[in-house]
């Protein structure tokens, strides 16, 4: 007998088993603690509420792990104990989600999946969702130093916040939303080129892994010389953290405006993200 169920914060601890026993994506991934769940928290929206468990008699065989926004839903996460595949308790998981949310709200659902994750992807266009768009992650070895600029200065999510320059694409990667942002506001480290009064780029970054991320840059610079800019930023940031670069999970749009293969990065992972909608009990 399998029982199916919302989840309340103080099912953390089963969260977490269900997570790294049910959930395998198959790409190299640390085991998910509770502590990292409550990063997930406050830097991508994860709701406890949003994330449902199929338990058997020995424990649990299924899970899905949501986020919420206003205008949308992540589902970050779905996965089926090995021997309790194809039973359909995936489906069962994610219908239970759109059927709450046809309620409560929001209506989008989306999903950002590895392009290498073939299940993944099949399953989700099983259940209706239906693929948007692609999503690629831009790279490049650590360039020349760069010497020292007076007109660079550090500067914060918080002071972008405040003087109201902090900005995302439209329908940017949910990791570099302006909420996801806000919520890595203790993590990200930013540089900013500013003349006079006018900050004319920016960019934020995060350095805690191999590679550091760039996850947000905006400024008002001309459209012909926002890409130099941009370098000048980045090679800041090399110089910084003694580290290659990753851009995270582009639109498309975004690497023609920045000129990123002449800028000397080149493309790697990619992503297909997905969409569907709430459907009614």
């Amino acid at each position: 007998m399998v029982s199916y169920r919302f989840c309340r914060p103080d099912d953390l601890p089963l969260l977490v088993r269900a997570i790294n026993e049910c959930y395998d994506t198959h790409f190299a991934r640390p085991p998910m603690t509770a502590e990292g769940f409550r990063v997930g928290m406050r830097e991508i929206d994860l709701w406890p509420s949003n994330c449902m468990v199929a338990v058997g008699p020995q424990g649990p065989i299924g899970v899905s792990v949501a986020t919420k926004r206003s205008r949308e839903v992540l589902v970050w996460a779905v996965g089926v104990r090995p021997g309790h595949q194809r039973e359909g308790h995936g489906r069962h998981l994610v219908t239970s989600l759109r059927q709450k949310l046809a309620v409560l709200g929001p209506e989008r659902l989306v999903a950002e999946v590895h392009q290498g994750d073939e299940a993944a992807q099949a399953f989700l266009q099983a259940i209706g969702f239906r693929r948007e768009q692609t999503l690629v992650d831009w790279e490049r070895p650590r360039g020349p130093e760069l010497p020292s600029l007076d007109l660079i200065q550090s500067i914060g999510v918080e002071d972008l916040d405040r003087i109201g320059l902090l900005s995302a694409p439209e329908d940017a990667a949910w990791g570099r939303q302006i909420e996801s942002l806000r919520g890595q506001c203790g993590v990200l480290t930013g540089f900013a080129m500013v003349a006079g009064e006018s900050v004319e780029g920016w960019l934020l970054y995060r350095r805690d892994g191999p590679l550091a991320e760039v996850v947000g840059w905006g400024g008002a610079a001309r459209s012909t010389s926002r890409s130099r800019l941009f370098d000048l930023l980045c090679r800041r940031v090399e110089g910084e953290t003694a580290k290659a670069l990753r851009l995270p999970r582009l639109q498309a749009a975004e690497s023609e405006q920045l000129a990123l293969p002449a800028l000397g990065f080149r493309p790697a992972a990619s992503y297909h993200r997905y969409s569907g909608e709430a459907i009614p009990a």
